[in-house]
């Protein structure tokens, strides 16, 4: 079940997507990932929700390349990068909060 309890395992896409990844584990981000993979449309929204700029300088076909790489990370590695996105956005809280 998710956090709402309705059993439903998929992400709520109207959050922060940076908070609701910290909130999933390996395997449910790698579900999210081909669930978006064949959508370049979604995941430039998750980007442009997060990150305005970035997602107006992507292509479809660079959003495209990113998805394969990411589908291609075994759950290890996924776990790995979640760490490695916590961490960058605490020290950005740090610094924006300085």
């Amino acid at each position: 079940t998710n956090a709402t309890g309705t059993g439903n395992t998929m992400p709520d896409m109207s959050m922060d997507p940076m908070q609701m990844m910290q909130n999933m584990d390996p395997a449910q981000i790698k579900q999210m990932i081909q669930m978006v993979r064949d959508n370049p449309a979604m995941f430039k929204e998750m980007i442009r929700s997060t990150n305005p700029a970035m997602a107006d300088q992507m292509t479809d076909e660079q959003i495209s390349k990113t998805m394969d790489t990411f589908a291609n990370l075994d759950e290890r590695k996924i776990g790995w990068l979640l760490k490695l996105m916590n961490l960058v956005q605490k020290v950005r809280g740090a610094v924006k909060g300085k």
